[in-house]
């Protein structure tokens, strides 16, 4: 990790809350240390990769797979099941990166199930995703069926890391009065983590979440969306002295002004309460437990807009703000203005 400033940063340095060791916080940054930012522009450093002295022979393959299936296109005539057919759109994904060192070429350019993500894997992924969709042609109203499986491995120098998230979400959506829509979604997920040299970065979530929202629309100029988020999420694989589960409550209020080609503003606003269950804990199963929110109530605000200044001067700002439970209040912002010529 390379300190670069919060304009090109993605991770926070958090003394003392990786593994549990004497002496912390010691002023000395550990890998385990390092957390994804939770507000855009907050990281101040740059995860990097620095190859080894030692030299060896790999091979690396990719393959990707989409498939997209409109019965409505088809002429599957006027019966029942051509009707409920001729609603729907379906979407296959299937994505494959290897890179090993398996010395058998032929396997892993044929992308034999016994090789890909074995003993000689240095980088792997495997990814399948299906969809369904209800009415892809209206743009307001209709619903998705959605399920998602990941599974990805890494070896470096920490130790070898073996990551699985699956995920099945349903949503509908749909217009409730001349000015209101409404969104509903479930979500069930489960991330598995296991980190050979970090217990920190060992975890097994598990969460079954729901989401309304509702969407006010005054005008053609302004947009107003209240929502609610509730997760419970359980660690299967926590310790007796690490939270073994969390109950999440999020309402984000977003408020989007549009006048033409002069200004485009979009205000955030979130109240977050995370309710622990177990010990206190650290470290990054801590941190995805909370969705880097941490345990207690927390505030995060923020606003971010493009301003024309004339034909060809434009300017953007964004400015994010959050106040943990129990931490100063942690501000970014950032100001370009553009010239087009």
């Amino acid at each position: 990790y390379v300190l670069v400033g919060a304009d090109l940063g993605s991770f926070v340095w958090r003394d003392g809350e990786g593994e549990p060791r004497a002496g912390e916080p010691d002023g000395i940054a550990q890998v385990d240390e390092f957390f994804p930012e939770t507000t855009p522009l907050e990281g101040t450093y740059l995860r990097t990769f620095i190859p080894s002295d030692e030299l060896f022979p790999t091979v690396g393959v990719t393959g990707s797979f989409r498939l997209g299936v409109r019965p409505s296109r088809l002429d599957l005539g006027d019966g029942a099941l051509a009707t409920v057919l001729n609603a729907l759109a379906f979407r296959t994904t299937l994505d494959v990166r290897e890179k090993t060192r398996e010395a058998d070429v032929f396997r892993v350019l044929a992308f034999d199930p016994s090789v890909l993500q074995g003993e000689g894997t240095l980088t792997g992924r495997f990814r399948v995703a299906q969809d369904v969709t209800l009415f892809p042609d209206v743009p307001d109203r209709g619903g998705r069926l959605s399920g998602d499986h990941l599974v990805s491995t890494s070896s470096l120098a920490a130790g070898a890391e073996r990551r699985l998230s699956q995920a099945i979400r349903a949503e509908a959506y749909g217009p409730l009065a001349r000015q209101f829509a409404g969104r509903v979604a479930v979500n069930a997920e489960r991330r598995r983590s296991v980190s050979a040299a970090f217990a920190s970065r060992t975890f097994d979530l598990r969460s079954l979440s729901v989401e309304p929202r509702l969407t006010w629309t005054p005008s053609e100029r302004w947009v107003v969306s209240a929502s609610a988020f509730l997760a419970d999420r359980s660690d299967a694989l926590a310790p007796e002295a690490r939270p073994s589960g969390a109950l999440v409550i999020r309402t984000p209020l977003d408020v989007r002004l549009t006048l033409a080609d002069r200004l485009a503003l979009t205000l955030r606003a979130e109240r977050s309460d995370v309710r622990l269950r177990g010990g206190a804990g650290t470290g990054l199963a801590l941190f995805e437990l909370t969705e880097g929110r941490g345990a207690g109530v927390a505030y995060l605000w923020g606003a971010s807009g493009e301003i024309g200044l004339s034909e060809r001067l434009r300017a953007t700002f964004t400015y994010d703000a959050r106040a943990p439970s129990g931490i100063p209040v942690i501000q970014t912002v950032r100001m370009q203005v553009q010239a087009l010529f």
